[in-house]
């Protein structure tokens, strides 16, 4: 428990943490046990083996400030936390309290544009539905990351990851929304640069082909 003053009211509250932690796709040797995003697959998590304070996430509970230190600044105005869209988290209505507070940083660095925060929190959020087994908000959190990630693909020299590590990603959501036909049809005769990327992708493409959603790990790639 951490005891933290609000930027946006002054106002002093009792924080939790939540630790998470992903990998970058540069570094995952051949068995390893990470999701097809790159989070630390299940047993990792449970493990303990790989807690970082990578993700997070408090919420003030007097103004609704979302941050991962209710002190830190932001340039956005109490309008915006006043209204309907953030407070409602644009109508989604999420099972779990973590879900929403990842979405509504989402939002808040959307609107500050901040490309690449937006889309970790909205990776957060995913990952936060999964835990829920909260599918169909899963999906709806996906396909805003999608965009997200198809902005990234349209710059050039953008160097946080790779062309082909953004595609990976991509792959493993529109698989796991279901969306089997347009991962198909789009992608199924692309080439990667790199080996361990493309057997990774032929492991998700031979699943949409089964019309399977699960959640696949990097060690299911090569039993």
């Amino acid at each position: 428990m951490v005891y933290e003053r609000c930027f946006i009211c002054n106002k002093k509250s009792y924080q939790t943490t939540h630790y998470e932690s992903d990998v970058d796709f540069r570094t995952f040797p051949r068995g390893s046990d990470v999701d097809l995003d790159g989070r630390i697959h299940r047993r990792g998590r449970e493990s303990g083996d790989f807690l970082n304070p990578f993700s997070s996430v408090h919420e003030c509970p007097y103004c609704g400030y979302v941050s991962n230190n209710l002190s830190d600044k932001t340039i956005l105005s109490t309008n915006f936390f006043d209204s309907e869209s953030y407070r409602n988290c644009n109508n989604i209505i999420f099972k779990s309290d973590l879900a929403k507070k990842c979405y509504k940083s989402y939002l808040i660095y959307k609107e500050s544009n901040k490309l690449i925060q937006s889309f970790f929190y909205i990776q957060y959020c995913a990952w936060a539905c999964d835990d829920e087994n909260d599918d169909e908000n899963g999906i709806i959190v996906r396909k805003i990351g999608i965009t997200i990630i198809n902005e990234f693909l349209s710059l050039k020299g953008f160097n946080f990851k790779t062309h082909d590590e953004w595609l990976l990603i991509k792959f493993d959501w529109m698989r796991r929304m279901g969306d089997f036909e347009n991962l198909i049809n789009e992608y199924e005769n692309i080439s990667l640069e790199k080996i361990a990327h493309s057997e990774v992708f032929r492991f998700q493409l031979e699943k949409a082909k089964n019309r399977d959603s699960s959640c696949y790990s990097i060690s299911d790639v090569y039993k």
